[in-house]
């Protein structure tokens, strides 16, 4: 058994959040700042995602009662459904 090589931190992509070189808070001149377009959309989305599989524990499936336990817990639930699907399955163009 081999032993394990220890982590430098230096493959590390540097974080976009946090304390930057300066001591500041935000990202430094070495870290870009990246944020989505608007976060009301990607909240949306979120809270879909957790409401719907959390719906999942109750009703396993895409039945009847399960589009109920999602029209009762949130209401918006197709708005947010159709913004996640409308999103690029990837970053690259």
């Amino acid at each position: 058994m081999r032993p394990r090589k220890r982590a430098t931190g230096k493959s590390r992509k540097p974080s976009c959040g946090g304390i930057s070189r300066d001591g500041k808070d935000g990202p430094g001149p070495t870290q870009p700042k990246r944020r989505p377009k608007s976060a009301a959309p990607a909240a949306r989305i979120l809270e879909y995602v957790i409401v719907h599989e959390m719906a999942h524990v109750v009703v396993p499936t895409h039945s009847r009662k399960f589009i109920d336990l999602l029209d009762a817990h949130y209401p918006f639930w197709r708005e947010a459904r159709r913004e996640l699907n409308d999103l690029p399955l990837s970053s690259a163009s």
